[in-house]
C-alpha cells in the first residue's frame, strides 16, 4: 500500500461517511439500464462487469462528496481529478461467434446544466446506436458496435468530450461526436456559438475546407472535393494545440473510406478575424 492510498484510507475511517443524498436513487437507476429478458440471462459475465462499474462509481461519488478532506486531497491527485469529472455510466463489453459490442457511455459530473444537457444527449445517441446495432443483427447486417469516449481538452477556461463510434457489417462506418462547455460561462457551446450574430462564418470556413480539399486531393488523397457544399452550421469540432479551429467530418461524407475521419486546421487568424467582423 502506498503513502497516498494508506492517507486516504486514514482519513476516510476518521470521518463521517453517510451515503449522500440521491445515491441510492443514482445506483438503482445505473442497473436499471441493464439488458431486460433473455440477453440479460444469456450473459452473466455482462451483468458482473456492470456491478463492478456501480461498485466503482459508487466509491467515486461517495468519498469525493462526503469527506471534505479527502475532495481536497483528489484536487491535488490529477489523475484521480480526471477520473470523478468523467466518469463511465455505463458499460457493455461482449463478444461471441457473430457478433461484438464494447460501448462505454461517459457522464459528466459537476459541470451544471450544460452538463447535464450533455449526459442527456450523449445517452439518448449511444442508445440510437445500440437500437441500429441489434436491428442490424437481428436482420443479418451489422456484427459489430465500438463506442469510445476521450477528454479532448480540460483546460482552465475550455473542455471538450469526445465520443467515437464504429459500426461494422461488411465494411466499417466511423462516426464521431463532439461536446465543449465554455468553463468561464458554464455554458454549452457548437461551432456556431464561436461567431456573432450576422456573421457568414459557413461560406468562409466552407471555402478554407474546400481549398485544402481540393490541394489535397492534387496531392494523392482520395477526397472528393466536387461532392462537397459547405460544412454543417455546427460541425463537429476541437482546438488544436496551436490554437487553430479543427473541423472533423465523419467517414464517407466526403472522401473515401480509406481516409477515415477526415480533419482540417482553420488557422487561428482566420478564426479571430471572423470572430472579430
Amino acid at each position: 500500500m502506498d503513502q497516498w492510498d494508506q492517507e486516504l484510507r486514514e482519513r476516510a475511517r476518521s470521518e463521517p461517511f453517510p451515503l449522500p443524498k440521491g445515491y441510492a436513487q443514482r445506483l438503482r437507476a445505473t442497473l436499471a439500464n441493464l439488458p431486460e429478458g433473455g440477453e440479460r440471462r444469456r450473459r452473466p459475465r455482462f451483468r458482473a462487469a456492470a456491478l463492478a462499474a456501480a461498485a466503482a462509481l459508487a466509491v467515486f461519488l461517495v468519498l469525493p462528496n462526503v469527506s471534505p478532506t479527502v475532495a481536497y486531497a483528489m484536487e491535488d491527485v490529477p489523475v484521480l481529478g480526471a477520473i470523478v469529472r468523467v466518469i463511465t455510466l455505463r458499460n457493455y463489453d461482449q463478444e461471441d461467434e457473430t457478433r461484438s459490442l464494447h460501448v462505454q457511455i461517459p457522464e459528466l459530473q459537476g459541470a451544471g446544466e450544460a452538463g447535464e444537457a450533455i449526459n442527456e444527449e450523449v445517452s439518448a445517441y449511444v442508445d440510437a446506436l445500440l437500437a441500429a446495432f441489434e436491428t442490424g443483427c437481428e436482420a443479418g447486417g451489422v456484427r459489430a458496435l465500438d463506442v469510445r469516449y476521450a477528454v479532448v481538452t480540460d483546460a482552465q477556461d475550455w473542455f471538450t468530450l469526445r465520443v467515437d463510434a464504429t459500426l461494422a457489417a461488411g465494411s466499417s462506418e466511423e462516426i464521431s461526436r463532439f461536446y465543449h462547455i465554455d468553463k468561464r460561462s458554464g455554458a454549452r457551446v457548437q461551432l456556431s456559438d464561436l461567431f456573432p450574430e450576422g456573421a457568414d462564418y459557413v461560406a468562409a470556413l466552407s471555402d478554407e475546407v474546400r481549398s485544402q480539399m481540393t490541394a489535397r486531393a492534387e496531392a494523392g488523397e482520395d477526397f472528393f472535393p466536387e461532392a462537397f457544399d459547405a460544412i454543417d452550421a455546427n460541425q463537429n469540432f476541437y482546438w488544436g494545440a496551436d490554437g487553430a479551429l479543427v473541423l472533423v467530418f465523419d467517414e464517407c461524407a466526403i472522401a473515401s473510406g480509406s481516409m477515415g475521419m477526415p480533419e482540417f486546421s482553420i488557422p487561428a487568424s482566420m478564426v479571430e478575424a471572423l470572430q472579430n467582423g
